[in-house]
């Protein structure tokens, strides 16, 4: 399954910045919404 977020072109720009720089931070963001989605998937059971 796959999830998209839609994000403006700043936001985009800023998160390619930051994984330029910081290569675990794409790997943080995908356990936050991963995470998420379970913790939400969980509240609507």
């Amino acid at each position: 399954m796959t999830i998209t977020i839609r994000l403006t072109k700043v936001e985009y720009e800023m998160l390619k910045e930051l994984q330029k720089k910081d290569k675990r931070y794409k790997k943080g963001l995908e356990e936050k919404v991963i995470s998420d989605l379970k913790i939400d998937y969980a509240m609507i059971i």
